[in-house]
């Protein structure tokens, strides 16, 4: 399934890790500028297509290189750019390999394509 459509339609919210815990713990609250973000929380692209909204749609969260690969989800992480949601660029895809729905995606300029 190919589509484009907002990032603006996934709930999307910027995240700044406040707390890392020796244990493993970590605390991350809202930011709405990319600059000091650490992660990109959103529903997932694909599944919000296939139920027709955000009902039953699992979230996903998106983590830059500078978070360490302790704090879950573990796997990729991305360089972020623009301003804020309405903008942001994600380098590379997104390819969620750990869960049912296997959605593969790009968030350019704030636009999501599903590939």
């Amino acid at each position: 399934m190919t589509a484009t459509f907002p990032l603006a339609r996934l709930r999307p919210r910027l995240r700044r890790l406040t707390h890392i815990g020796a244990d493993g713990s970590w605390i991350a609250r809202r930011t709405d500028a990319v600059a000091g973000a650490h992660g990109l929380l959103h529903l997932c692209p694909l599944c919000w297509l296939r139920n027709g909204g955000p009902r039953g749609t699992h979230a996903m969260l998106c983590w830059t290189p500078e978070v360490p690969q302790t704090i879950p989800p573990l796997g990729g992480r991305w360089p972020m750019t623009g301003t804020g949601v309405a903008d942001i660029t994600l380098t590379g895809s997104v390819l969620i390999s750990c869960l049912p729905c296997q959605a593969h995606y790009f968030i350019a300029q704030g636009q999501v394509r599903l590939v």
